[in-house]
């Protein structure tokens, strides 16, 4: 009988060391993912470099490609990581309009 309880026991903390092990682990993989999320938000920010840049200058006052660029690359990774990321990690993106009136009314030059 001793020797069940012992043995017993002993299964016990190996049960509890498995589980700070598989804990730990998992842990790890969610700081990996959470850096993998932020690399991805980085490379968005990249990518949409060159049309932030258009904005608010003269060229943006007379075209809203600018503005057209950006939302469509919005929505475009914002498919793809509603797709191929898990919702622990991203937020719902709002939706986008597909076209912008931004530049529908009158701007007038300072």
């Amino acid at each position: 009988m001793q020797h069940m309880e012992a043995r017993g026991d002993g299964d016990g903390m190996e049960q509890r060391q498995t589980m700070q092990e598989l804990t730990r682990v998992s842990q790890g993989f969610h700081r990996v993912s959470i850096m993998a999320v932020d690399l991805l938000v980085m490379l968005v920010f990249a990518d949409l470099g060159e049309s932030c840049s258009q904005l608010f200058n003269q060229k943006w006052l007379r075209s809203n490609t600018a503005i057209e660029t950006i939302f469509a690359t919005l929505n475009d990774y914002g498919g793809d990581f509603k797709e191929h990321v898990s919702p622990v990690y991203v937020k719902e993106p709002p939706i986008l309009p597909k076209h912008t009136h931004a530049h529908t009314h009158t701007r007038t030059h300072a």
